[in-house]
């Protein structure tokens, strides 16, 4: 476009000066134009039948006819040209399982040329099928496949769009590479030492094999008995050879020609008796060759047929196999060589395996003939709790098992597993995959069951230790496809990429607002029930519970300062002061002063201020009265939430808990809490109080005999974050009897977050940021050794689990979790064990939904550690 527009410019320009120039009228049948003038730079004319836009006499332009479609660009000084099509190469066309291959493009254009454009001019791009991905330089390179697989690229430039398929090649299997010639035959004439068993295959002119000789038994008389089985019917043969060792002789059948046959008897360069003349795949198996040089086998063909046979080796190390198969209508023949290619096999040669059509089978009706290579590897028995192969690593997920064919979705399935030492292969999903070995064999036979798609697939295979690898077959949907287990410790399995940084409670950047309050005299309007913290400073310090204001100003209650709990009475003057006494026998008397204070903005939002001041230490008060709440007009934060109590990043989890402290939380219509909490060092406690009118829950616990838990936290929206927030301080002190975890005590203030809950619906999850997939989240522990092995320290465990649409945390092994989670409640509880590495703890938890996480805590030697399921990003 650019160059056209330069030259027609340019030409405009030096004509400029030049006097007008007029072209005469031009008309035919089928077209006219009418006289036009070149400084125009061009102009149009057209008829029914036809258009022309010209340009400068012509020298550029385009004409077009309506019938016949034609269209002429004129002259080539600013020729424009269309991309007709794209022409997409790859060298090479079939590519191996993670190689490359470059792809080029060829555009073609409308005036008959080409164009070759460079690899980064197109935009490539993965239209389907096993490719990992394209360079913009146009490298394609080639994921895994199961089978020999087509994959799909495209290239686009100048919006045209251009396709190729080419071939991702399996490599999963070495061949053997070159075959072994048959032996160099001279023929002998008779003598008694040939007397014996001979057997031998028959082939036509192109060497495919069509049948065999078998049991043919040569006396030292000369005379001979034996079998010839051809086109999958067995004849019987007998005669007698003459002096020179040869034979002429015809086999009669019946409503057809005879058979002609001509033997002869000979040698091989290895000096092996020979018997020679005329007559006018993937599969599995073990083979055991005797020392007499008799071999027994017994397998299955690719499509599943089992089969046993006997045969000899010959003394030029070659066994003539042929066996019958589909009741005669069948066979597996072949010369087989042993023969030692380093690190591929013992054992190989090539085959002819032929069904015949036959309409009644389910299998492969149509028959087929196929030219399968087998390749054997000498098998070694292994020791008692000796993995058969010795490339198998002694740790679990040590293999990868792939059944591969066009019977299955996608192609095919891989699944990596623990071959064990007793030679048994495990799985762990949620699918069923077992399988066992014959260890005096070398074969396994299994299967796989898929319960969510209702698919089961048996299989059987064999060892081949030489290549260090399992090979052989299944059938399913009367389709066959094969079986491959491959040794390795790095093949992906759920959890294998391991869980990334370690989730955590997000708490609010800000604390919540006090209300602000002012001092009011009393009046029955304040009358009613409050409940409160007691401050020291900024350090919670203890709590008033139970105070209880009546009509005529009265008060009483409890105050419970640094984990001791004393009664008071008083009465609040009309200046809403109350001045109280606490006496203590042998100790200085606590002195209350308490104010009658109301929240701003509110009509009923009162609260206690003042300070309580024992030993020298004031205590500021900060308690709320709990408005009375109904039916009709119920508390706004009524509804169920869960909490977590969040130990600080970094924390010593020898001096003090490193875990979450976890609670279910229901707010009733009334404002009153109920629920239960689970500290961080597994003691369990129960929640009381009511919720103000602003929103404030203060709560105070007794624990450990003079130890506490107290704290206020405020309800409000955090968005992504919480539906409440503050702080309680934990008090435990040193030396409380029958403690199992921080016998020294300790005393920390840590920040406190709750979140609405909404229990799930049937068939929905909790935690609704989890994929719909298997292994769709994360269980973790996280801090103190979990082992109590000496040698091992394990501060971490991450395990992928599958948290199902029917709220069922689910996780496989090996080693073993057990989770229960309540749908109701949104807690969690369960128990992780790995005997080998000597962990038994048990852990628990909450969902907050409005962070998508649980969080929770473990105990382990005496010290907490965090607890949490968190989503999994991806699912191998």
């Amino acid at each position: 476009m650019l160059k056209r527009g330069k030259f027609i410019g340019l030409m405009a320009y030096l004509l400029a000066a030049l006097p007008p120039a007029h072209a005469e009228p031009r008309s035919s049948a089928s077209y006219s134009i009418s006289t036009d003038t070149a400084n125009a730079a061009g102009g149009r004319a057209m008829s029914a039948n036809y258009s022309d836009d010209g340009s400068m006499g012509d020298v550029v332009g385009v004409s077009a006819t309506a019938s016949p479609v034609l269209a002429m660009k004129h002259g080539f000084i600013g020729q424009l040209y269309e991309t007709q099509s794209l022409a997409i190469t790859a060298s090479p066309a079939s590519v191996n399982e993670g190689l490359t291959t470059q792809l080029s493009a060829v555009a073609a254009l409308d005036d008959g040329s080409q164009i070759n454009l460079g690899s980064s001019d197109a935009l490539w791009s993965v239209l389907n099928g096993p490719l990992v991905g394209i360079t913009s330089g146009g490298l394609a390179t080639a994921g895994e496949v199961f089978i020999n697989a087509p994959a799909s690229v495209q290239g686009t430039w100048n919006g045209i769009n251009g396709s190729l398929t080419l071939t991702v090649l399996n490599t999963n299997v070495v061949p053997p590479g070159d075959t072994v010639p048959d032996p160099v035959f001279t023929p002998q004439s008779f003598a008694t030492s040939q007397a014996g068993l001979y057997q031998g295959l028959l082939k036509d002119g192109g060497g495919n094999v069509v049948g065999a000789l078998t049991g043919f038994k040569l006396l030292s008389t000369q005379a001979f008995t034996g079998k010839v089985v051809l086109n999958g019917i067995t004849y019987s043969l007998s005669g007698s050879f003459l002096v020179d060792g040869s034979f002429s002789g015809s086999i009669s059948r019946k409503g057809k020609t005879s058979l002609a046959v001509t033997l002869h008897l000979g040698s091989t360069a290895g000096s092996g008796l020979t018997l020679q003349g005329t007559v006018s795949g993937d599969g599995y198996g073990s083979a055991k060759v005797s020392t007499l040089g008799v071999i027994t086998t017994a397998g299955k063909t690719g499509d599943g047929v089992a089969f046993t046979h006997t045969g000899y080796l010959t003394a030029d190390k070659q066994w003539h196999l042929f066996q019958s198969l589909y009741t005669g209508k069948g066979q597996l023949a072949g010369v087989l060589s042993f023969r030692d290619v380093p690190g591929v096999s013992d054992l190989d040669g090539a085959l002819r395996w032929v069904k015949n059509p036959n309409l009644l089978n389910k299998s492969y009706p149509a028959g087929f003939n196929l030219a399968p290579g087998l390749v054997g590897s000498l098998y070694t028995p292994p020791l008692a709790a000796q993995r058969v192969l010795t490339q198998l690593a002694n740790q679990h997920y040590n293999a990868r098992l792939t059944l591969a064919g066009t019977g299955l979705a996608n192609g095919g399935i891989a699944k990596t597993l623990s071959w064990l030492s007793t030679n048994a292969l495990a799985y762990y999903g949620p699918e069923k995959l077992a399988a066992t070995m014959v260890a005096s064999t070398g074969i396994l036979t299994g299967s796989y069951t898929d319960q969510a798609i209702k698919l089961t697939v048996p299989f059987a295979g064999a060892v081949l230790q030489k290549q260090g690898l399992a090979g052989g077959n299944f059938l399913v949907s009367n389709k066959a496809g094969y079986l491959l287990i491959e040794p390795g410790t790095g093949f992906a399995y759920p959890g294998s990429e391991g869980a990334g940084a370690l989730a955590r409670v997000v708490l609010p950047g800000t604390a919540a607002t006090a209300p602000v309050v002012g001092a009011v005299g009393f009046g029955a309007a304040a009358a009613g029930s409050f409940g409160g913290v007691l401050m020291n400073g900024a350090n919670i310090s203890g709590g008033l519970e139970s105070v209880v204001v009546t009509g005529a100003g009265a008060l009483s209650g409890s105050v419970v300062i640094e984990g001791k709990r004393y009664a008071f009475k008083g009465t609040l003057a009309s200046d809403g002061v109350a001045a109280v006494m606490i006496l203590r026998t042998g100790l200085p008397s606590i002195v209350g002063d308490l104010h009658l204070a109301l929240a701003n903005g509110t009509a009923d939002g009162f609260q206690l201020t003042g300070t309580f001041t024992a030993d020298g230490t004031s205590h500021a008060i900060d308690a709320q009265r709990f408005p009375i709440f109904t039916l009709s007009s119920p508390a706004p934060q009524k509804g169920k939430y869960t909490l977590a109590m969040r130990a600080p990043d970094g924390v010593d989890t020898a001096l003090t808990p490193g875990g979450d402290g976890f609670a279910s939380l229901t707010m009733s219509y009334l404002g009153a809490a109920t629920g239960t909490l689970t500290l961080a060092d597994g003691t369990t406690t129960t929640f009381a109080n009511r919720v103000s009118r602003n929103g404030e829950w203060s709560l105070h616990r007794s624990l450990y005999t003079t130890g506490y838990l107290a704290g206020k936290l405020t309800f409000r929206n955090v968005a992504g974050i919480s539906d409440l927030d503050g702080q309680w301080r934990w008090v435990k002190p040193n030396a409380v009897p029958k403690t199992t975890t921080y016998p020294a005590g300790f005393n920390v203030t840590r920040g406190v977050i709750g979140s609405l809950y909404t229990p799930p619906l049937a068939g929905s999850r909790a935690m609704a940021l989890l994929s719909n997939t298997n292994f769709n989240a994360w269980l973790r522990l996280s801090g103190p050794d979990i082992s109590t092995l000496p040698a091992l320290t394990l501060p971490s465990v991450d395990r992928a689990v599958t948290w199902s649409t029917a709220n069922k945390i689910l996780y496989y092994g090996p080693d073993k979790a057990t989770i229960t989670f309540t749908p109701t409640t949104g807690l969690a509880t369960g128990s992780y064990t790995d005997a080998a590495n000597g962990v038994s703890v048990t852990f628990g938890g909450a969902l907050l939904q409005k962070q998508g996480l649980m969080t929770g805590r473990y105990t382990a030697s005496g010290q907490s550690g965090l607890f949490s399921i968190m989503p999994r990003a991806t699912n191998p």
